[in-house]
């Protein structure tokens, strides 16, 4: 059976409230606010401390184990934000120069009293963010300045909380809201694809797509002109296949129809571009700006031009439906 390490436990138990304490201000609300982060810490901290099986892929036990470290060694401290009402994303991480916080608002805190589970599993997607800060600082630092490495980082974010619902919550009968209940549908049939379609605004499969490209082109030792153009076609054949099936859809199509291939344009012009620019970093060209890689790259700014008109007329429907998703689970 797996264990938290104990003296972490035990050091959280005492001092959580001195550590959200140094928060507070001469506010009796936001007094009250950050006692109720103590309560919920302590709630989830006896939560996630029960064992699991050693065959079990505890992720959000090991976020939470690294979470713990960070604050027993002065890093991350908690508050309490007073002009953020979001819900599903009502717990996030906030680096500082000197101390990291986990902020919370004041509506996924007043979720807990009905809904815990729901609080539980917004502030385990904050911890794993908070773990894979703390465990390679560059890395995430470079992965938020990347749009692709971010959202596979997101992907990994929902996983964890995916976990925390199937192993932990549902098990211990937690009446899990909507929100979870998609969450984790969307893990067991389509490993979150659904998930970050509707919840990120981008195509995973897309994204996997360019990632592996640029991972394969990345770890060719000496490459060639050949190479070069193979990742230049694969990207550029890509985003045909993509401009191909959205020339099909009628203007009139349902949103579950266009919704999909809309995304997956977009996610292609917001990723593609850091692999093409793989390319001419090779020859140190590391200050080469978009607009002039575009330039010598004419068949792909083609490829961009075609597919931009679509996305400028697509994007108000993409956000129509984002909002209005969002807005479905906001209401818990």
């Amino acid at each position: 059976m797996k264990k938290l390490n104990l003296k972490v436990l035990f050091f959280l138990l005492i001092f959580i409230p001195a550590i959200i304490s140094a928060q507070t201000n001469s506010s009796d609300t936001a007094s009250d606010y950050n006692k109720k982060v103590t309560t919920v810490l302590e709630a989830y901290q006896k939560m996630i401390s029960v064992p699991m099986e050693d065959d079990v892929e505890d992720l959000p036990g090991k976020a939470w184990e690294n979470t713990a470290k960070a604050i027993n060694l002065g890093y991350l401290r908690f508050t309490v934000t007073p002009s953020d009402n979001s819900l599903i994303k009502g717990v996030y991480f906030k680096p500082g120069e000197k101390v990291t916080y986990v902020v919370f608002t004041k509506n996924i805190l007043d979720a807990w009293t009905s809904h815990p589970s729901l609080t539980y599993t917004v502030m385990t997607e904050a911890f794993q963010d908070v773990s894979d800060f703390f465990l390679n600082p560059n890395l995430w630092q470079a992965a938020n300045s990347n749009s692709l490495e971010l959202l596979l980082l997101r992907w990994n974010h929902y996983k964890t909380a995916a976990l925390l619902i199937r192993d932990r919550l549902v098990p211990s009968g937690f009446l899990i809201s909507p929100y979870e209940s998609y969450i984790l549908d969307s893990f067991e049939k389509d490993d979150l694809n659904s998930a970050v379609l509707f919840l990120e605004r981008h195509s995973l499969p897309v994204a996997q797509a360019i990632y592996n490209l640029h991972i394969q082109y990345t770890e060719i030792e000496n490459k060639t002109e050949k190479d070069n153009t193979d990742l230049r076609n694969s990207i550029i054949q890509l985003g045909e296949d993509l401009l191909s099936a959205r020339k099909q859809i009628p203007e009139d199509a349902p949103d579950d129809t266009l919704y999909p291939v809309a995304v997956a344009i977009h996610s292609w012009l917001e990723f593609s571009p850091y692999v093409i620019a793989d390319i001419y970093k090779k020859d140190g060209n590391q200050d080469l700006t978009f607009d002039k890689i575009l330039s010598q790259e004419k068949d792909y700014s083609d490829l961009r031009s075609k597919m931009e008109v679509f996305r400028t007329k697509d994007m108000p429907k993409i956000d129509h439906v984002y909002k209005e998703t969002v807005k479905g689970f906001e209401g818990r």
